[in-house]
């Protein structure tokens, strides 16, 4: 007869070896981003930037995600406010969603080159 407790046991173990996998958004715009919310179909009323920039905006923020991911970066164009507001929150608050505050930097390249634009991401360190 197989003893479950041992076998359950050894499942458990070999856990410690196996992939672990997360629900992340690496690059995701805030309220605070002159892009938020501008695709032609995105819900005027669920994305009113006021809600979220309005008292208590960054856990009206992080209720929209909680459920939906496990980590995510706030990395709006030329800005970081936001990211370490929303980031500062969640710690305080013991949020499930892990926030990594961050920041895009757009670049703009000297001739020939000065068509292209150069977006990259940072991530900021709070302190």
């Amino acid at each position: 007869m197989v003893d479950f407790k041992v076998l359950h046991k050894e499942l458990l173990d070999l856990t410690v070896q196996s992939a672990r996998f997360k629900r992340v958004i690496l690059h995701l715009h805030s309220p605070d981003s002159y892009d938020f919310a501008t695709t032609p179909d995105s819900d005027p009323m669920l994305n009113s930037k006021e809600k979220y920039l309005g008292a208590n905006g960054e856990s009206y923020f992080l209720s929209h995600l909680d459920d939906a991911v496990d980590l995510i970066a706030i990395t709006d164009h030329m800005k970081s406010g936001y990211a370490h507001r929303v980031s500062n929150w969640a710690i305080d608050n013991k949020h499930i969603t892990k926030v990594l505050p961050g920041i895009e930097l757009n670049i703009r390249l000297q001739p020939p080159l000065n068509t292209l634009r150069l977006h990259i991401l940072i991530r900021c360190v709070v302190q």
